[in-house]
């Protein structure tokens, strides 16, 4: 009877640390637990679904996710979103995708591979023009 008791216990153990393993691993990937603090871009005034990629997995965002390097983001037809930067704004339009290549303190650096992006920015040295392409042309 003690045995089964120890047993029982140990696999409740086990299975709860599973559920604390997966509970951590899908908020790492969904940003439940970055902060506001040092993000440089952050999407908002999301109108329709947008989706994001990051680390392999997709998913649909809310107002106020941080972006990192290597997501991408795809606005479904009829959708609009901005990403609010320390100097300015982007606006991702109808049916726009665009890859994060960085989103640090060093700038901001996106590639848009379809749709259109309006930029709304004060134009300095650490943020140069050409650090918003796109594979067709450099806006």
């Amino acid at each position: 009877m003690k045995k089964k008791t120890i047993a029982n216990l140990i696999m409740v153990a086990i299975i709860l640390v599973i559920v604390a393993a997966g509970v951590l691993g899908v908020g790492c990937i969904r940003g439940w637990f970055d902060s506001d603090d040092g993000s440089y871009a952050i999407l908002s005034e999301i109108r329709g679904i947008v989706n994001i990629e990051r680390e392999g997995v997709s998913y649909p965002v809310e107002n106020g996710t941080v972006l990192r390097s290597g997501d991408k983001l795809s606005c479904n037809s009829g959708t609009t979103a901005v990403v609010k930067l320390a100097d300015g704004s982007l606006t991702l339009s109808n049916s726009a995708v665009m890859r994060i290549e960085e989103a640090s303190a060093e700038g901001f650096r996106a590639e848009v591979r379809t749709g259109e992006v309006f930029v709304n920015t004060v134009l300095l040295p650490a943020f140069p023009l050409r650090a918003i392409q796109s594979s067709l042309a450099i806006l």
